[in-house]
């Protein structure tokens, strides 16, 4: 697929979460541990996304609280990205 970046990050959101985000917008970029360069991006969800916990299938989105991410055993860049940016409200 002949795609930029920012077009792929949309693409991926609604067919993963089946939603359509605002305000889409690229934040930084770091380092994973496994030397890939992530593209990291922040974006508003519609009011009506909920939480479901029960849905823990691996490639398949899942809303986390704040609480539920801080606990995930991720690459530590990228769980900082993400709390550093999580919505204030």
């Amino acid at each position: 697929m002949d795609e930029a970046p920012d077009q792929t990050i949309e693409r991926e959101i609604n067919e993963e979460l089946g939603i359509i985000v605002s305000n889409l917008e690229r934040r930084d970029f770091f380092l994973h541990g496994n030397g890939k360069v992530v593209l990291a991006y922040i974006a508003k969800a519609p009011i009506e996304v909920s939480i479901d916990p029960l849905n823990t299938d691996e490639g398949i989105g899942v809303w986390k609280t704040k609480e539920q991410f801080e606990k995930i055993d991720i690459d530590e860049g990228y769980k900082k990205f993400v709390l550093d940016n999580w919505s204030k409200g």
